[in-house]
């Protein structure tokens, strides 16, 4: 039995792809304009954002109900031919896979063959005329003959991602039959298609990240499971969401730091060291200095903190205060921004030296990290107590 593919692991591709065609804007935008009205690397760009932002929502949903969710957020809020051409793949997806909560590989292909065609039939386009599908179809044909020849998810995914760079490529040398580029003199012909190019990018992505989280044997997909990661807001209102989006803004900027310095082959403790003293500042600075772990309970678990990391209070007297978080928005912003699921423990661990630090300016209290929604827990747990007690 072969990978099955979930709505978590739909919305961590999604978080990849975003950010791939963010970080090539300027690539992209450069190509279109060589060709286009160069406004194709922003509408696709700001579709993706408006992807993220419904992530927790999606993240609940099956994943056929992801495909319709992405389809109507793709088809009202990415301008041009773009916006329509992927909001009705999107929904001819969905109704591919009607009824499933996971699909398998057999099903992925179903959903894209039917997101091809659907791009076919509603912009009267085919292969060789320098659109997105030039990346698409080929994909599409790969994995049809990679699943008859009864290749495993490995191979499977390795030929889908070749064939969709491949046909990205090949778009240099062809004649635009479309769009602006086919009103001047040369056609386009020496200039790729930005189209094609974001398409192979999210089938890029899309092959990479089922690939990592392939089991050894290649017939599971246990390495690196999204759905361990149960991590969705039960609770809302406007000032919440106001406080859980500054949250995100910094979980984002922190854990694109560090994984860009991983990246450069760098340790990271610099980061724990870091977080550490920023906590310890905060603990000088921000909270009470006081022996009263009640006083200090007051300061640490607030109205507004309990309501964003929707805070379950189980013991809070002057020798123990025990919480539960049932939800963390910064596991949220990092999974939005696509970094590796398996980073995301480590990230938890640098991110709670921050309470660490604020303990540890506490001669009386001492700290202690239990689960974590970062683990595959169904919460976080911190334990803060009187030293003795």
């Amino acid at each position: 039995m072969g990978f099955q593919l979930t709505s978590g692991d739909y919305v961590l591709f999604l978080g990849r792809a975003a950010r791939k065609i963010a970080e090539n804007g300027d690539y992209i935008s450069a190509l279109d304009a060589a060709t286009g009205d160069g406004d194709h690397w922003a509408n696709i760009n700001m579709g993706f954002e408006h992807l993220l932002a419904a992530a927790d929502e999606m993240r609940a949903m099956p994943i056929h109900g992801v495909f319709k969710k992405i389809g109507m957020l793709m088809m009202s809020k990415i301008g041009g031919s773009s916006g329509i051409l992927y909001g009705g793949a999107y929904m001819a997806a969905s109704k591919a896979v009607a009824g499933k909560e996971s699909i398998s590989s057999g099903e992925l292909c179903l959903a894209l063959e039917a997101m091809v065609k659907d791009m076919m039939n509603r912009g009267k386009a085919e292969p060789g005329m320098k659109t997105m599908i030039d990346a698409l179809y080929p994909a599409v044909e790969a994995y049809k003959a990679a699943l008859a020849e009864g290749k495993s998810d490995r191979e499977t995914m390795a030929l889908v991602k070749r064939a969709a760079v491949d046909g990205a490529e090949a778009t240099r040398q062809m004649e635009a039959v479309k769009g602006r580029a086919s009103y001047q003199t040369n056609k386009g012909v020496g200039h790729l298609d930005p189209g094609a190019v974001t398409m192979s990018y999210q089938i890029e992505c899309l092959c990479d990240h089922i690939a990592e989280n392939l089991s050894e044997d290649d017939n599971t997909h246990s390495k690196g499971e999204t759905t361990m990661i149960k991590n969705t807001p039960s609770k809302t209102n406007d000032r919440t969401e106001l406080l859980r989006s500054a949250i995100e803004h910094r979980a984002t900027w922190m854990g694109l730091l560090i994984d860009e310095a991983k990246k450069k082959g760098l340790d990271t403790s610099f980061a724990h060291e870091a977080v550490l003293r920023c906590g310890m500042f905060h603990g000088q600075n921000k909270f009470p200095r006081t022996d009263d772990l009640e006083e200090f309970a007051r300061a640490f678990a607030t109205e507004d903190v309990v309501n964003a990391f929707e805070m379950e209070i189980l013991n809070s007297d002057d020798k123990h205060l025990h919480i539960d978080f049932h939800y963390c928005p910064l596991v949220s912003a990092w999974l939005k921004v696509g970094l590796p699921v398996e980073d995301i423990p480590e990230l938890c661990e640098i991110a709670m030296d921050g309470d660490r630090g604020i303990i540890k300016t506490y001669d009386k209290f001492t700290f202690e990290l239990g689960d974590t929604i970062a683990k595959g827990n169904d919460v976080c747990q911190i334990r803060i107590d009187k030293a003795g007690e």
